[in-house]
C-alpha cells in the first residue's frame, strides 16, 4: 500500500485516488469532501453542529411542553 497524500495536490481530472479511510473516489469528490471538512461556519465548528444543536434545543423545549401538560393534568 503507498502512503500518497492526496489531499494536498487533488486533480479535477475524474481519476480514481484513494482517500484517508483507504475507499476509492474520484478527486473531484476529494476536493468536495476536503471543503466540507475545512468549513467552519458556525462558531468554527463544521455545519452539521447547528443543525444538531439546533435540534437538541427544540427536543428540549418539547419535553418541557409535555411536563407542563402533564402536571396541569394531574
Amino acid at each position: 500500500m503507498s502512503d500518497q497524500k492526496t489531499t494536498d495536490s487533488v486533480k479535477d481530472d475524474g481519476t480514481l485516488i484513494v482517500d484517508e479511510d483507504g475507499e476509492k473516489v474520484t478527486s473531484a469528490e476529494e476536493k468536495e469532501l476536503n471543503d466540507l471538512r475545512a468549513d467552519r461556519s458556525f462558531f468554527g465548528y463544521p455545519k452539521g453542529i447547528a443543525s444538531l444543536a439546533a435540534g437538541n434545543f427544540f427536543n428540549s423545549i418539547c419535553w418541557g411542553a409535555f411536563f407542563a401538560v402533564l402536571i396541569y393534568y394531574l
